[in-house]
């Protein structure tokens, strides 16, 4: 009798649980079936209004996002869990954003900073072709928001990147554009391809990160000064991106940490958040370090040569894209050492955490 007392206890309280969890669901896709409606009025706008096309989708994307983030937040508690440290960031200032990936569930970590910073609906992301199709109605509001489509070859992605970004330059929209240069989520297996790739390549092994993907790094910021991007030896293209002297001006490198209860350094799982009814009181952490760095534009090899003692060119200002260095091999080098120094600032965010295991 006891142990049916308990079996039905703990069936209630799973119970519980899940009803916020199916109310959820049902919230999602009733928006998204409204977003897509309104996206698609923005669609057939924008042949004669590209201002009005662009507001109707940020706005659709900041009620849809903003929903997301409010129930993760609030109903869910995360919100007093985020702890970010690091640079202010400025209401209003368009970017690109670069950041390691852990989750699916990265967004919310972007999102609580692009919220605060008036850049919520206005947040477009590199996804990958096939959400558009593997995802009913949220791929479709994707690809209409004008999020940044792209397969593992970037030779077949040209144009639909020069055109998502000359739109962003010619009409001058305030936006983040969002990149994880690792390219894919971090796993213990990938991780270990990532380490024993950097031996053999003779790289920078990282402990906590994979090692970035710099060819779409680079052809986003190379695209600021229209230069020729290499993307396959037999394959260059001038201007691949648009935003050359664009309002585009900024980059923010985020580092995410997430510690679990016992403050274990594991990331939770999508459905791992969303059924827990307090993640703040069940001992969940969300860490964002902002970085803006400043590079004199310059390679690691000339430093060195030239004593300058730091040798990665990083301080502590913001990253302002005519800092960057404007030559492919640099700018690779560039973003090597920004994961480099991220690997270790992951490490101090693990230890200032009390981070075990």
């Amino acid at each position: 009798m006891v142990q049916q007392v308990h079996g039905n206890s703990r069936s209630e309280r799973d119970e519980r649980l899940n009803l916020p969890l199916i109310r959820h669901v049902v919230a999602l896709v009733l928006l998204v079936t409204l977003a897509d409606a309104c996206l698609l009025a923005a669609l057939v706008i924008k042949p004669f209004s590209e201002p009005l096309s662009w507001s109707i989708a940020c706005w659709t994307a900041e009620r849809f996002w903003g929903y997301m983030q409010q129930h993760w937040s609030s109903s869910l508690n995360a919100g007093p869990a985020v702890l970010v440290t690091g640079d202010p960031i400025p209401r209003n200032e368009s970017a690109v954003v670069i950041s390691n990936h852990q989750t699916y569930a990265d967004y919310y970590l972007v999102q609580a900073l692009s919220g605060p910073a008036g850049m919520l609906g206005r947040c477009r992301y590199f996804v990958k072709k096939e959400v558009v199709w593997q995802i009913p109605l949220f791929g479709w509001a994707f690809w209409a928001l004008g999020m940044i489509l792209v397969s593992r070859r970037w030779t077949n992605d040209a144009g639909l990147i020069e055109r998502a970004f000359a739109r962003v330059k010619r009409n001058e929209h305030g936006v983040w554009i969002v990149l994880y240069p690792e390219g894919t989520r971090k796993t213990s297996h990938k991780l270990l391809e990532s380490q024993a790739f950097a031996r053999r390549t003779g790289k920078h092994e990282l402990e906590h990160l994979l090692q970035p993907r710099t060819k779409g790094f680079v052809a986003t910021i190379q695209g600021q000064f229209g230069l020729k991007v290499a993307l396959y030896p037999d394959l260059q293209l001038t201007q691949i991106i648009g935003l050359r002297n664009s309002h585009v001006r900024y980059l923010y490198d985020l580092t995410f940490l997430y510690v679990c209860p016992g403050k274990e350094a594991r990331v939770p799982s999508y459905a791992e958040q969303l059924c827990r009814a307090d993640l703040a009181a069940a001992g969940y952490e969300y860490h964002i370090h902002v970085r803006r760095v400043s590079t004199l534009g310059v390679s690691r090899r000339q430093r060195r040569e030239r004593g300058d003692g730091n040798e990665w060119g990083l301080t502590k200002h913001r990253i302002a894209m005519s800092d960057l260095p404007q030559d492919e091999d640099a700018l690779k080098e560039w973003c090597e050492a920004a994961w480099a120094e991220k690997d270790r600032r992951l490490e101090e965010m693990m230890r200032d955490a009390g981070v075990v295991g």
